[in-house]
């Protein structure tokens, strides 16, 4: 069977995983941080927009992410006076009408990780990349 190890992956590594994992090859993904406890909402929020949820809609990982986040359309954008300064759409509407989803960070990456710990994909925290040598066989 082919392996792959996702290294440093964040936000992205969980989804790369369950990605290559449906595409046949093992995965495991190495965090240089523990993940987050359910209490830790450490950043900030960020918007994952509808084109961004079609990729994770993809691979089967949209619902918990559309669930854990709310529907942002549209940022209104204000000064520091408080007047509006405009509006700005988050990319387009998916034809089951859904749109970009605005979620903390933290929600977002213990989600992905663990829809991917759900169909088996372990993820091991506190590791950190040193060297990369390659083999007949692959890498070390």
């Amino acid at each position: 069977m082919t392996r792959a190890l996702i290294i440093g992956g964040g936000v992205a590594g969980p989804v790369a995983a369950i990605a290559l994992q449906r595409a046949g090859i093992d995965t495991v993904v190495y965090e240089a941080h523990a993940p987050t406890t359910e209490q830790q909402e450490v950043g900030s929020y960020l918007t994952v927009a509808s084109n961004g949820i079609d990729a994770l809609r993809a691979i089967g990982a949209d619902t918990p992410v559309l669930d854990a986040g709310f529907p942002t359309a549209t940022n209104v954008l204000w000064s520091a006076a408080g007047r509006r300064l405009g509006a700005v759409a988050n990319g387009g509407v998916l034809e089951d009408r859904t749109t970009a989803h605005t979620i903390k960070r933290a929600r977002l990456y213990r989600t992905l990780h663990q829809q991917a710990a759900g169909r088996g994909i372990h993820t091991h925290g506190g590791n950190r990349l040193r060297d990369a040598a390659p083999t007949p066989g692959g890498s070390t």
